[in-house]
């Protein structure tokens, strides 16, 4: 059994580079990214082809219930990290935000806020 945690990796689809950037240094901490939504080659454009929204957000709320970590980078305002946050604080899921609390939902015990990478992992590893 894989005993790495589990992380999901939530931001404004037009910042999936600085997700796909966390990702891959998160692997090499020997930590288990779930998310792939940042990896994929469409990641950025309006539409994925051949690939249905809802099949998309599916895809990605099954991701975050498998996560023990929902790491946000909380680069500008978007609807689908809020809708992932809620769904993670829904099922009792450790979040991270990268960056300044912007609602009142990162004020929850079960919330913690950095600056950057580097005091999420340690959060991680701490668990």
């Amino acid at each position: 059994m894989d005993s790495r945690p589990n992380v999901y990796i939530a931001a404004p689809w037009p910042d999936y580079m600085p997700a796909r950037l966390c990702a891959s240094w998160f692997r090499t901490c020997d930590v288990h990214v779930v998310s792939t939504w940042h990896d994929s080659e469409f990641a950025g454009q309006s539409e994925i082809p051949g690939v249905s929204q809802a099949d998309e957000a599916q895809r990605d709320l099954l991701q975050v219930a498998q996560s023990d970590f929902l790491v946000v980078l909380n680069t500008r305002q978007s609807e689908g990290k809020a809708v992932e946050t809620g769904a993670a604080l829904a099922l009792g899921i450790t979040v991270i935000v990268v960056g300044d609390r912007t609602n009142v939902f990162h004020h929850l015990t079960r919330v913690f806020v950095v600056k950057d990478w580097n005091p999420a992992l340690n959060i991680i590893r701490g668990y």
